[in-house]
């Protein structure tokens, strides 16, 4: 991500890709592999004033003071079409078909409109998005070290829109969902996460064409530094 927000991903292979193409395509998480299989279709990242930049407010899994996750053994259960009409304002909608119990979770504060489309989501699935995770874990960091991710992954606005279909959460206890709020696998001084052995599908361009300004948008504010990178054709 940046001197706030490092990510390091270890072999992985991203769909190949021009060098224009590159500079947004860098945070995908979303791995497509046997693993991790995800089709995004007609995503576009809002462009944003560096004002709008600094606060990753509504982030996917935000792990600060605030906003502390733990996934521990998470995998995504499939499901019927008929579950998943609304998955769009958050992730892990609580739901009889969404089930996951947040604790002590603070939102960053933000406008009715900037919330309403939480719809760019990660954890994304349907017959186009499927991604299993498993045995995933967060390093244990502490509490100024999670102070702030605020316009990060998948901002939530009108521009940002996702459906999720065919999604439900295995039932876990409260103890492991106890702060899933605004992150996905960020991390860096403040944010550490190891991805290892990630491999992509390889898929059509078709289905490659919207991954560009994806997770962890690079800006000044956001960089992120991939190691032992490849990018899928595209």
């Amino acid at each position: 991500m940046s001197s706030y927000y490092k990510l390091h991903l270890h072999n992985v292979k991203i769909l190949q890709t021009s060098s224009s193409q590159c500079p947004a395509i860098t945070n995908f998480i979303f791995t497509m592999s046997s693993y991790y299989k995800l089709h995004l279709h007609n995503v576009k990242i809002l462009q944003t004033t560096s004002s709008q930049c600094q606060a990753i407010t509504n982030f996917i899994f935000t792990m600060s003071s605030y906003y502390k996750l733990h996934l521990h053994n998470v995998k995504l259960l499939q499901t019927s079409s008929s579950q998943c009409p609304a998955i769009t304002n958050f992730i892990f909608t609580m739901s009889r078909y969404y089930k996951l119990h947040l604790h002590n979770v603070k939102l960053l504060q933000t406008t009715s409109s900037q919330c309403q489309a939480i719809t760019n989501f990660i954890f994304t699935m349907s017959s186009y998005y499927k991604l299993h995770l498993h045995n995933v874990k967060l390093l244990q960091t502490t509490s100024p070290q999670c102070q702030a991710i605020t316009n990060f992954i998948f901002t939530m606005s009108s521009y940002y829109k996702l459906h999720l279909h065919n999604v439900k959460l295995l039932q876990t206890t409260s103890s492991q969902c106890q702060a899933i709020t605004n992150f996905i696998i960020t991390m860096s001084s403040y944010y550490k996460l190891h991805l290892h052995n990630v491999k992509l599908l390889q898929t059509t361009s078709s289905q490659c064409q919207a991954i560009t300004n994806y997770i962890l948008t690079m800006s000044s504010y956001y960089k992120l530094h991939l190691h032992n990178v490849k990018l899928l054709q595209t």
